[in-house]
């Protein structure tokens, strides 16, 4: 009986020193970082022309995009 006492408080004394190990993560204070505030753009990203969409793509990537000449090819493409 006296074994079985000192087995079982050997357990729950184990088992409290992993349950506070696993929670010091979970504590401390979070330091939320500053946003800086709103700034305008380092570029005018203006439109190139009137009423004309204008894209970029690296087509360096076949069967997905790849250049045949000066047309753009692939699944991305089509």
């Amino acid at each position: 009986m006296q074994k079985a006492r000192k087995s079982l408080a050997l357990v729950l004394a184990l088992g409290l020193v992993l349950a506070l190990v696993a929670l010091t993560g979970c504590g401390g204070t979070a330091e939320t970082p500053e946003t800086p505030a709103a700034e305008t753009p380092a570029a005018d990203l203006g439109l190139v022309a009137d009423g004309v969409l204008t894209v970029g793509s690296d087509t360096a990537f076949p069967p997905f995009e790849s250049m045949n000449g000066d047309t753009a090819e692939g699944f991305d493409v089509d």
